[in-house]
């Protein structure tokens, strides 16, 4: 695999499985990476230059409710031009 993706949801309910959005496959190749994922009212709610840093779900230290929200990522896959993608990801309770 030489390509990632990012999920359409996420379950943070702190059992370890599926607990945090960022993303997922050969993540190791990626460089010049940031990610910003915003609420409902364009508030940013978590930014990251990490890949292997995934987004809890919380905002200003509170558990986010079931939601949807908007992510906007770019990155560079070794070997590749820098790719820009977004979407929308939803917390499943």
């Amino acid at each position: 695999c030489n390509d990632v993706y990012f999920p359409s949801s996420f379950t943070p309910d702190g059992d370890h499985l599926n607990d945090g959005f960022g993303p997922v496959g050969d993540v190791g190749s990626l460089s010049n990476y940031t990610i910003a994922v915003f609420n409902r009212w364009g508030q940013l709610v978590f930014r990251s230059n990490d890949p292997f840093q995934k987004w809890d779900g919380r905002f200003i230290d509170k558990a986010s409710n079931m939601d949807s929200f908007v992510w906007v990522a770019s990155y560079r896959l070794y070997g590749k031009n820098i790719l820009n993608r977004k979407g929308t990801v939803t917390i499943i309770k």
